[in-house]
């Protein structure tokens, strides 16, 4: 089994040429695999207070969310709601719902 590479993505924008050379190769090999697993610079604090304001949102009633709807985005930003995509191999509707910003 292959092991799953740590990526360092801030490695790619702020090392030099070698450095973004290794970020580039680790994603190509990690991406052959299926996984990426990167390092990032966001605060546990900003993490926390983000999921807390998902929850909140996801919480609200099927009515308000769909307030966010982006009419014409194709679900490439605001609300979808359950049962709206399928995967590109089945007409099965899924059961999830997304927010994209």
């Amino acid at each position: 089994m292959t092991d799953i590479l740590d990526v360092d993505l801030l490695a790619f924008e702020r090392g030099d040429a070698k450095q973004r050379q290794a970020v580039i190769d680790g994603v190509m090999t990690s991406l052959a695999t299926g996984f990426v697993y990167t390092k990032h610079d966001l605060s546990e604090i900003m993490l926390d207070e983000t999921y807390d304001v998902l929850e909140r949102f996801f919480s609200l009633s099927t009515e308000e969310k769909s307030e966010y709807v982006a009419t014409g985005s194709r679900g490439q930003t605001g609300y979808t709601g359950l049962l709206v995509e399928t995967a590109a191999i089945s007409n099965t509707p899924d059961w999830k719902e997304m927010l994209n910003w």
